[in-house]
């Protein structure tokens, strides 16, 4: 599986920034329709690639939530289930829960890093439509 800062380091290298670096900026300069015209294409491709990097993400968060849904599928399982009185459901319910909690610690920080993306594409969105806008076409 891969790991949280391997995608910080993916995300860091879409914006050409130093790995060591926290910041990224996304500030533009421009002074003619051609250099907005580079920028608007540098900033597709960036979105392009921040797209990719979401669906890694993604499939990063759901074979975590997997590997849990096992654990959490064989809470109950074996001679004690055949029982079934209250203070056995009571126990099942309890390692259940701490199950969630680790896979959602767990998943946390790649839910941050899909949030930081998504402000950062925003933030491109709004970059685009300041081109646009001064397009003279």
């Amino acid at each position: 599986m891969t790991t949280v800062s391997y995608y910080l380091d993916r995300l860091k290298s879409i914006f050409d920034i130093p790995s060591d670096s926290n910041e990224i900026n996304l500030s533009f300069e421009w002074e003619t329709q051609a250099e907005a015209k580079i920028i608007l294409s540098k900033i597709i491709i960036m979105q392009k690639e921040l797209r990719l990097l979401k669906k890694e993400i993604n499939s990063t968060i759901k074979s975590i939530r997997l590997k849990y849904s096992e654990d959490k599928s064989n809470v109950g399982t074996g001679f004690s289930s055949l029982f079934r009185n209250r203070t056995i459901g009571k126990l099942n319910s309890i390692q259940k829960q701490s199950i969630r909690k680790k896979e959602l610690s767990e998943i946390e920080p790649y839910q941050n890093i899909l949030r930081n993306i998504d402000g950062i594409m925003i933030e491109l969105d709004k970059i685009k439509i300041k081109l646009k806008e001064n397009d003279p076409e």
